[in-house]
């Protein structure tokens, strides 16, 4: 027979378990078992700023995409997801402008959670799959496609509080293939693409139902790209982001809004001096179960 004292560690342990599947962060937002989440996600604004110390002049890009994100849980601990995205971005550079427009990768997940007395363990891998190569045209205009396969394992942690939650991430991309860019005469180029280390803090507070406020800063540092040629070309890094973002419960899900603002430190683009490197995105969303 159990005494009265194991029942009560018993019925604690339980209630916090669930307590943490109820509070989870939309940080690291992850399905239950046997759950079929959906979420669309509109970026209505994307607007960024490359200036250059005179004479080289000013790049601008502005743009929108819409991306559709399936999630299922496996088991309480485990769960896979899939996001599609479409994309029209444009750049003007001292008056030329280019576009960027079409389908993205495919990017596919694979979540795991570990609750630990301390809080809880997270981990897995994003593998970000390219259809096709980045093809450019004779005027400089583009596919969405990146051209390069990359996986991304990433390992974190996440705690709460009395009213909200805390936590980290540390996230590796990884080609997996060489960067094609294929141009419209029918020559290819390639080289490594560009990979990155990211670790970004977090932290949330929870007010009444799902409605939760949160902001998370990282910081990338990015490896320059290498031709086959052993050409190196020099990459912004270190590369900052900031982001504020709220959930509330709307109908039967739940709206997601996201303003991000990025910049850097770094002072040199190459041959030239950088002298900023301002980004503003701002994206909701809405998730709800199938």
């Amino acid at each position: 027979m159990f005494s009265f004292k194991e029942i009560l560690i018993c019925i604690l342990i339980a209630e916090s378990g669930w307590s943490q599947k109820q509070n989870q962060s939309q940080f690291f937002y992850q399905s239950e078992q046997g759950q079929h989440i959906l979420q669309p996600t509109l970026v209505p604004l994307l607007y960024r700023e490359y200036n250059l110390k005179p004479p080289a002049g000013q790049s601008k890009t502005t743009g929108n995409s819409i991306a559709l994100t399936y999630q299922y849980g496996l088991t309480n601990d485990f769960a896979l997801a899939m996001t599609v995205k479409y994309s029209a971005i444009g750049d003007e550079y001292n008056s030329v402008k280019q576009t960027s427009k079409g389908l993205q990768n495919i990017d596919t997940f694979f979540m795991g959670s570990q609750s630990q007395s301390y809080g809880t363990l997270k981990y897995g891998a994003k593998l970000s799959l390219s259809p096709g190569n980045l093809v450019v045209d004779a005027n400089g205009n583009s596919n969405g496609y990146t051209g390069q396969h990359l996986l991304t394992p990433y390992v974190g942690y996440e705690g709460l509080l009395n009213a909200g939650s805390f936590g980290a991430k540390v996230e590796r991309d990884l080609g997996i293939s060489k960067k094609i860019l294929e141009f419209s005469d029918g020559s290819k180029l390639k080289n490594t693409g560009s990979e990155a280390t990211t670790l970004t803090l977090f932290y949330e507070h929870y007010f009444a139902g799902q409605t939760k406020l949160g902001s998370s800063f990282s910081w990338s540092i990015i490896s320059d790209y290498i031709s086959e040629s052993g050409v190196h070309s020099d990459n912004i890094t270190p590369l900052q982001a900031l982001s504020i973002y709220e959930t509330h419960q709307l109908g039967l899900g739940v709206l997601i809004t996201a303003l991000k603002y990025s910049f850097t430190t770094d002072k040199t683009a190459g041959i030239y001096v950088l002298e900023s490197y301002p980004s503003y995105e701002f994206s909701f969303g809405y998730r709800f179960t199938l």
